[in-house]
């Protein structure tokens, strides 16, 4: 009976998806083949690596990757994207040593959700994001203002830019931008006093920008946007839209 040795014994970098390597000398035409794969280090990397090595006295060995020409000791193929790539290898007399198809794999796509939520008024600090985040777990975030949560609130109008790392140590960058609506003005006109000492005087605001409906509120108390019988100095006005 015929003795069978298979070994398998995996390297796992600090970094990436992994190596692995598969020694296999149930063939013919030659002793073993020790097969060594590295997978992408992160979704569409494409940064894998085969390498083959023959071990047997037929030397040169031959590669044929694909559907390509067989060429002597062309044994390694890098810069693989994820997918299966397929080899055949002959001897030095073109006898078949082995056919083997080797897939490269790659990690889960880093992916994030996010809503924004603005500043509810004209230079407030009440916006949020909130991101969720898919991929291999866990994670880290680091934001631009110094927060390293996935959510952040009390914000501002501005940019803010996320930095997030999984587990595969691939990461990925994204940018958001917080608007804040459009801060309300006015154009006023007013009435001059009928004379000196009475409270007769009129004055109309009108909204410009702010969005509709408007509230209005003067020093004495009225509510709508044309105020009567005010005196003479400064009276104020708070328009809320």
């Amino acid at each position: 009976m015929k003795n069978i040795l298979k070994i398998l014994f995996f390297i796992i970098p600090f970094f990436g998806f992994g190596q692995t390597c598969d020694i296999d000398t149930n063939i013919t035409n030659a002793d073993s083949i020790e097969y060594c794969i590295t997978n992408s280090s992160c979704h569409a990397s494409c940064d894998g690596e085969i390498t083959i090595t023959v071990y047997g006295p037929n030397q040169p060995y031959y590669f044929e990757w694909g559907s390509g020409t067989p060429i002597a000791n062309d044994n390694s193929r890098d810069s693989l994207c994820a997918g299966n790539y397929s080899v055949t290898i002959t001897d030095n007399a073109g006898n078949l040593v082995d056919f083997q198809s080797n897939e490269i794999e790659e990690p889960s796509e880093l992916g994030i959700f996010r809503t924004l939520n603005h500043p509810s008024c004209y230079n407030y600090s009440d916006g949020s994001i909130n991101v969720t985040t898919l991929g291999d777990s866990p994670f880290s975030w680091s934001w631009n203002n110094g927060f390293n949560t996935e959510d952040i609130s009390n914000l501002q109008n501005g940019e803010y830019i996320l930095t997030t790392i999984d587990s595969n140590n691939c990461f990925r960058i994204d940018t958001f931008n917080l608007v804040d609506p459009v801060e309300v003005s006015s154009i006023t006109i007013t009435d001059t006093l009928s004379c000196i000492g009475l409270c007769d005087a009129s004055g109309i605001i009108i909204p410009q920008n702010g969005i509709f409906p408007f509230s209005f509120l003067w020093d004495d108390s009225q509510i709508t946007d044309t105020a009567v019988n005010l005196c003479y100095g400064i009276n104020n006005v708070t328009i809320t839209d």
